[in-house]
C-alpha cells in the first residue's frame, strides 16, 4: 500500500514489501460562540461520534437569539465553529385617546428594552366637561415591551337641560341649560303657574333613559338631581290644555321579572308619549305602541295595559308598556402587552357570551354571561407565568356585536437575570481644571457578564495641547459585571514662552568691538554664491548697513515680548547667509536705525 505517511518507498519493487502502519484516533473540537464571544467550554468528540447540540442560551432582556448556524448530529473529520447571535427586540408604544378623548392616536416604534419611554407630545385634550385623569396602566419609565396607554377621563362637571314642551304644536315653549359641579346636587321644577300659558297645565314629564338613576320626580314633577352617573340630563316637562283629556303611554324596561305583589321590577323608562283627546273620548294607543317597537329593535314587548279604552271625562289615563332589553354576543380576548401580540384562548376557555342591551358590564357580570363559578378567575385565565395581573377594559353592551369586545391586557417587568446581562466599557477624555469633555469617549462593544475587558490602549492617549495628568473611575482591565466607567484626566498646556527661552537655534557668537559688535568676514575665503550688491561708503570699509525691519531674523521676539513660534527655515538661512558673508571678507553691522526712504 502506497501511503505519505509510511516513510517506506514502493516504487520499484523487486520483491513483495510488508508496511505496518500505526494510526491514533484524532479529537476535534465543537467550539460554540453568541456574539463571537465562546461561549462555554470547548466539547471533543471522535470522528463519527454522535453530537448532541448545546442548548441555545436564554436571551437577555429585550432580546432573541438567532438559533445556532449549523446543527451536528456526527462529528466530522474537522474542528467546528457554531455561531449563534442575539438581536433587539423591537417594541412599540401607543398613546389612545380613550372614550372621552379628542386628541390623535400617537405611537412611537422601533423602541427596545431599557429605552426611556417617549413621552405623549401635545395637549391630552378631550370632550367639554371630560377632564384627563392619567394614563391607564401608568406609564412606565422605560420600556419592558409593547404597551398601549389609554386617557383616563374624570367628569369635571355635569349639564342639566330642561325644556318645557307644548303637547298641542311639539314647539318649546322655554329651555334651559345648566352646569354643575360633577360632587354637586341640583334640581329641576315645572313652569311656575304665571308662566304656564292661559288654559294649559302640566300634563307630564320626562327624563332621558340613561339619566333615570339619577333623577327623582315627586308627585307635582319637581326633580331632585344626582350626577353621579351620567354627563348630560334632559328633563322635559310637556303642557296641554286644561279642557283636553290625556292619555300617557310610559315605555319601561323591566328584568322580566315580577315582585311580590305582581308588580314588574322596572330597571329603567325608556320614554314617554302623551296623547292628547277629547273629554269622554274613546283612545286607541295600539298604533303608537307598535311604531316605539319598529323604533326599537333592541328590546322586546313583553307585556302592557291596555291600549284601547274609554276616557272618563278628562282624567288622565296611564298606560304603561313592559319590555326587556335583547341580548347580544360579547367576547373576551386576551393580550400581551410586552409582546404586543393577541393571546389565543386556551382550549375549552369560555370567551364568548351574551348579555342583555345597554348592560354596563362589570367583572361580576361577565363572570354570570359567561357562566363561571364563584371562585373562577376568568380575567387571568390567560396570564403568563410572571405577569402582572390582567387590566380589563370594560364595554356597555351595544347592538353592534363586533363592537362588543372585553380587553384584558397583561404586562411584566423582564426580572434581573445575572447570567445573560450584557455589559460595555466607556472611557473619557476630561480636562481637569472643570471636568469637561476634551476628545470622543471610546465605549467598547458590548459582552456578556463575567467576560474579561482591557481598555489599557485607550488610557492616557495623546491629545494635542494638553498633558495626560491621572486615570480615575473603573479599572483599566478586570471583568464585566456591570458597565463601567473609566475617566482619564488631563491639563492644558501652557501657551506663554518666556524670552530667553525662545528656541532661536545657535546664534554665532558677536565679539565686542569699539564699533558695537561688528565682525569682519575677509572676502574671498567662502563660496557664497550671488551676494547683494555692497554700496561703498566714505569710510571705505565695504560694510553694509541691515536695518533692523528687513534683517530675515525669523519670527524673533522683541525684548521682552513673547515669542511666536520659530521658522526653522528662517533661522537656518540667516546662519548660512552670515557664515558665507564672514567667508566673503564682509562685515555685517546690525543697527536699530530705520532705512531711510529713497
Amino acid at each position: 500500500m502506497d501511503h505519505a505517511l509510511s516513510q517506506v518507498d514502493l516504487t520499484n519493487l523487486s520483491a513483495d514489501a510488508t508496511v505496518s502502519l500505526t494510526t491514533k484516533k484524532v479529537l476535534y473540537n465543537v467550539t460554540y460562540y453568541v456574539d463571537g464571544t465562546q461561549y462555554g467550554e470547548v466539547e471533543n468528540y471522535y470522528y463519527g461520534d454522535a453530537v448532541t447540540m448545546r442548548p441555545a442560551p436564554s436571551a437577555p432582556s429585550g432580546m432573541t437569539f438567532s438559533g445556532w448556524d449549523k446543527t451536528l448530529t456526527t462529528m466530522p473529520a474537522e474542528n467546528v465553529d457554531i455561531h449563534g447571535t442575539f438581536s433587539y427586540i423591537d417594541y412599540t408604544v401607543v398613546y389612545k385617546p380613550g372614550d372621552h378623548g379628542t386628541f390623535d392616536e400617537q405611537s412611537y416604534s422601533d423602541l427596545h428594552y431599557g429605552d426611556d419611554t417617549p413621552a405623549f407630545r401635545g395637549e391630552t385634550t378631550g370632550e367639554d366637561t371630560w377632564e384627563f385623569a392619567g394614563w391607564q396602566p401608568e406609564v412606565a419609565e422605560t420600556v419592558t415591551g409593547g404597551a398601549t396607554y389609554t386617557a383616563q377621563w374624570e367628569r369635571s362637571d355635569y349639564t342639566v337641560v330642561v325644556n318645557h314642551v307644548s303637547q298641542a304644536t311639539g314647539e318649546t315653549m322655554e329651555t334651559s341649560t345648566n352646569q354643575y359641579d360633577v360632587d354637586a346636587e341640583s334640581a329641576a321644577a315645572p313652569l311656575s303657574a304665571d308662566k304656564i300659558p292661559q288654559d294649559f297645565k302640566l300634563v307630564g314629564w320626562t327624563v332621558n333613559t340613561e339619566a333615570a338613576d339619577s333623577v327623582t320626580f315627586d308627585q307635582a314633577g319637581n326633580a331632585a338631581i344626582n350626577s353621579d352617573r351620567v354627563q348630560t340630563i334632559t328633563i322635559t316637562y310637556t303642557y296641554g290644555p286644561k279642557a283636553a283629556a290625556y292619555v300617557n303611554i310610559n315605555y319601561l324596561l323591566t328584568d322580566g321579572t315580577k315582585d311580590e305583589s305582581g308588580a314588574y321590577n322596572v330597571i329603567a323608562p325608556l320614554d314617554m308619549e302623551i296623547k292628547a283627546y277629547k273629554e269622554n273620548d274613546a283612545y286607541d294607543v295600539t298604533a303608537d305602541v307598535a311604531a316605539f317597537d319598529d323604533a326599537h329593535q333592541m328590546y322586546t314587548r313583553i307585556d302592557a295595559d291596555s291600549l284601547t279604552g274609554t276616557i272618563s271625562g278628562t282624567q288622565t289615563v296611564i298606560i304603561n308598556v313592559y319590555y326587556t332589553a335583547d341580548e347580544y354576543e360579547f367576547t373576551v380576548k386576551y393580550f400581551n402587552d410586552y409582546t404586543n401580540q393577541e393571546i389565543e384562548p386556551a382550549e375549552g376557555l369560555t370567551v364568548t357570551g351574551k348579555a342583555p342591551y345597554g348592560t354596563t358590564l362589570t367583572q361580576e357580570l361577565v363572570s354570570q354571561y359567561l357562566g363561571y363559578t364563584e371562585g373562577e378567575d376568568w380575567v387571568n385565565a390567560m396570564r403568563p407565568a410572571d405577569y402582572e395581573d390582567g387590566v380589563v377594559t370594560y364595554i356597555t353592551i351595544s347592538d353592534d356585536t363586533a363592537k362588543n369586545v372585553v380587553e384584558v391586557h397583561y404586562d411584566y417587568e423582564v426580572p434581573y437575570n445575572p447570567g445573560y446581562m450584557y455589559y460595555h466599557v466607556t472611557v473619557n477624555y476630561l480636562d481637569r481644571a472643570d471636568g469637561s469633555k476634551i476628545a470622543q469617549s471610546y465605549t467598547s462593544p458590548s459582552h456578556i457578564e463575567g467576560s474579561a475587558y482591557d481598555v489599557s490602549e485607550q488610557n492616557a492617549i495623546a491629545i494635542d495641547g494638553y498633558t495626560y495628568d491621572g486615570t480615575e473611575g473603573d479599572s483599566l482591565t478586570g471583568v464585566l459585571n456591570s458597565n463601567k466607567t473609566v475617566n482619564v484626566y488631563y491639563v492644558a498646556d501652557s501657551t506663554d514662552i518666556p524670552d530667553d527661552d525662545t528656541p532661536t537655534g545657535d546664534l554665532p557668537d558677536v565679539p565686542g568691538g569699539d564699533d558695537g559688535g561688528q565682525t569682519d568676514i575677509p572676502d574671498d575665503d567662502t563660496p557664497t554664491g550671488d551676494l547683494p550688491d555692497v554700496p561703498g561708503g566714505d569710510d571705505g570699509s565695504g560694510e553694509t548697513n541691515i536695518p533692523d525691519g528687513e534683517t530675515p531674523t525669523g519670527n524673533l521676539p522683541q525684548t521682552g515680548s513673547v515669542a511666536g513660534q520659530v521658522e526653522n527655515r528662517w533661522t537656518l538661512g540667516v546662519l548660512a547667509l552670515m557664515a558665507s558673508m564672514a567667508a566673503a571678507g564682509l562685515s555685517i553691522a546690525i543697527s536699530r536705525k530705520k532705512e531711510e526712504e529713497k
